[in-house]
């Protein structure tokens, strides 16, 4: 049954074309019979405008027949449709001014709030680019002295080893920091951002090579060979995309005069790098930055209680933040009695992804309800045009009433009416979405992280296409209500 009617729908759908054809087809067919019928009722002794008259009976009214088979041949309320948006169109061209007023307020609203929508769907919708990174918990330190400073110290590296050793919450806890400034000489000199990271960076991540492998315990020796990990854009950029680069050595300058270092892996494209509260404040830490280099973190004893390293873990399944937060404090506090250089600060534990949209919260939210605000403006100013336009076309509602067109058919209408202009506005609003999105990546891309992976495609579209629907509904509602309560014969008694 239900392959009968899909075979029926598809025949009324393919029936929508050529039309005028079968039409055409139809009619000739229909003449035929009604030729037959006339000559039977002549032989019958009729006259000619009787003998007509009686086989117009007979078959119905040609015009009627033809709408009863227009309508099974095809699908009438499509076609009402497309009949309603042609004449839409026709009014919209013939009141220019009126038309540019509306879509351009519409435009504002709509490309205002697509835009910064756009934005929250790719820095707070979008999950971080980590393997499960609801299990990824920032370890920052907390002041308990009641000593105020600019921004948050580090984690000396002899805190991040008794963690290493005693914290049961953790699968992995990862200490890194950023570094800038290092120079790679080959075909001239190019200042390039890294990371100097310990060898559970990458499982706490969850990051894998694209060639080669990750740092191992024997990387992280003092007097070890030096090694690196290139970023993928510094490998195609500076080494041609080399797929033999993996157990060369590069000219590159390390820590006090190290030797060039080997190179052991290369890593995905657009990896960057995680946040760094301790670096909060520095004029040079741009959170969007792509991480072009890896070295791995050699902890020699002189620079065990150096408070700048940055702490990162991966919980264990079951684990949860608070539960990690309190034995991390415990760990901490036991240290700070033991030695006094530990003394002042405690660990707390914080969702990566609520770290990286702290700042997207701040700054979007507020900026998403002044766009929704300025739509719902827009949406209002749009309403009280069409109402004083619907006054102005009173007389043609009336007749169009009087001849026959329903409630209904008059609430369609003015309803396309306004679709269409929203549509309009919307198409001009996603170009100018298009247009803040770019800009506001360019304005705001170091202070927001993941700003600048916003992508101005689909989203865009997809935003627009929603805010031209609400915008359709709030400024046409009213307007076609008007439309179509209105009384014909008491507004041509007016006129």
């Amino acid at each position: 049954m239900y392959v009968r009617q899909l075979r029926g729908w598809l025949v009324r759908l393919f029936g929508l074309f050529h039309r005028k054809e079968r039409e055409r087809e139809f009619a000739e067919e229909l003449e035929s019979h009604l030729a037959f019928h006339i000559a039977d009722n002549l032989r019958a002794g009729m006259s000619p405008e009787e003998a007509r008259r009686r086989a117009l009976i007979k078959l119905g009214g040609v015009t009627l027949t033809q709408e009863l088979y227009g309508e099974q041949r095809g699908l009438p309320m499509l076609e009402t449709l497309f009949q309603d948006l042609g004449f839409g169109l026709r009014m919209l061209h013939k009141n220019p001014g009126f038309s540019m007023i509306a879509i351009l307020t519409l435009a504002l609203g709509i490309g205002a709030t697509s835009a910064i929508f756009s934005l929250i769907q790719g820095v707070l919708l979008t999950p971080p680019p980590y393997q499960q990174p609801e299990r990824i918990a920032l370890i920052s330190t907390a002041r308990t002295d009641g000593q105020q400073t600019s921004r948050p110290r580090g984690w000396p590296a002899a805190q991040w080893l008794e963690w290493q050793k005693e914290a049961k919450s953790f699968e992995a806890i990862a200490a890194y920091f950023w570094e800038f400034n290092f120079i790679i000489s080959e075909n001239g000199s190019e200042s390039v951002e890294g990371m100097i990271v310990t060898k559970e960076y990458f499982s706490v991540t969850g990051l894998k090579p694209a060639l080669g492998r990750t740092f191992q315990d024997s990387d992280a020796v003092v007097n070890a060979p030096q090694v690196i990990i290139l970023g993928y854009d510094l490998w195609q950029r500076r080494f041609n995309g080399d797929p033999n680069i993996i157990g060369k050595t590069i000219p590159f300058r390390g820590f006090f005069g190290a030797p060039p270092p080997t190179v052991i892996g290369v890593m995905p494209p657009s990896v960057r790098f995680l946040p760094s509260p301790n670096l909060a404040g520095d004029p040079n830490y741009n959170v969007n930055a792509q991480v072009e280099w890896w070295l791995p973190a050699r902890f020699s004893p002189r620079f065990l209680k150096a408070p700048v390293l940055t702490v990162v873990g991966r919980l264990k399944n079951g684990a949860t933040l608070d539960a990690a937060q309190t034995e991390l404090a415990s760990i901490t506090a036991r240290q700070a009695q033991a030695d006094r250089d530990f003394a002042g600060v405690t660990a707390r534990t914080q969702s990566l992804t609520v770290e990286l949209n702290r700042d997207g919260r701040r700054i979007l939210l507020p900026l998403f309800g002044a766009a929704a605000l300025v739509l719902l403006i827009a949406c209002g100013n749009v309403a009280a045009l069409l109402l004083v336009r619907g006054l102005q076309r009173q007389r043609e509602y009336a007749v169009r009433g009087a001849l026959g067109a329903g409630r209904v058919a008059l609430f369609r209408q003015a309803s396309v009416e306004s679709l269409l202009l929203a549509l309009l506005g919307g198409a001009l609003g996603v170009g100018l979405a298009f247009g803040v999105v770019k800009l506001f990546k360019l304005i705001g891309g170091h202070a927001i992280p993941r700003l600048d992976a916003v992508t101005t495609g689909w989203p865009v579209l997809a935003c627009g296409l929603g805010a031209a629907a609400i915008a359709a509904l709030l400024a046409g509602f009213l307007p076609a209500m008007r439309a179509a309560r209105l009384d014909p014969i008491q507004a041509l008694r007016r006129e």
